[in-house]
């Protein structure tokens, strides 16, 4: 046990190195700006995920940092931890009792979105995939309100990815703002998806 633990220190050691020696010799860039709303609603951790490594490393974005923390999470298992517990940056909403059934939703929804956005778009032009059937699941829909709901994304395509130039929209909660205007306006919608929204 001591030997992987030191063996796994050394490599960890060696891809610290390594990632700081790039960054020497390539300039970083200047960082990203971030708005007041990504300031409140961001997570507090970065590309590694929630666990020891956030807390140690925090939201830094830096590859080094980033491997530090993966390795730190990786090594101590603390992200299955979290993730079950609510602890070490990994509560939500629900676990965290600050939010509601219906506001989970809604964060889980622009999440979703933001992943798999134009995969959502095309299965909505097409009236159905896999994509949509998941929406439907996040929002807890019946077997018939996913159907519905690949209906109605379609139908209402142009209102609810489209902007008012004509360009798609590259903003997951404007998206899953108009898909939630679009169930409470669907009277077969609001009543197949038991979502509270």
């Amino acid at each position: 046990m001591l030997r992987c633990l030191s063996i796994l220190f050394y490599f960890s050691l060696i891809t610290f190195f390594l990632f700081s020696f790039n960054d020497f010799f390539y300039a970083q860039a200047a960082p990203k700006k971030r708005s007041i709303h990504d300031k409140v609603t961001a997570p507090k951790y970065g590309m590694a995920g929630c666990g020891l490594g956030s807390i140690l490393f925090g939201e830094d974005d830096s590859k080094w940092t980033q491997v530090m923390a993966a390795t730190t999470n990786g090594t101590f298992g603390s992200n299955t931890f979290g993730v079950s517990s609510g602890t070490s940056n990994c509560d939500t909403g629900a676990t965290a009792g600050t939010g509601t059934k219906s506001s989970l939703i809604r964060k889980n929804t622009e999440i979703f979105i933001a992943a798999n956005q134009i995969i959502l778009m095309n299965d909505a032009s097409k009236m159905g995939g896999e994509s949509i059937e998941v929406l439907g699941k996040i929002l807890n829909c019946d077997n018939e309100g996913v159907k519905e709901l690949s209906r109605s994304l379609q139908k209402n395509y142009n209102l609810i990815f489209v902007d008012s130039n004509g360009s798609l929209m590259n903003s997951s909660q404007l998206i899953a703002k108009n898909i939630f205007k679009e169930i409470e306006l669907n009277s077969v919608l609001s009543g197949k998806c038991k979502s509270n929204i």
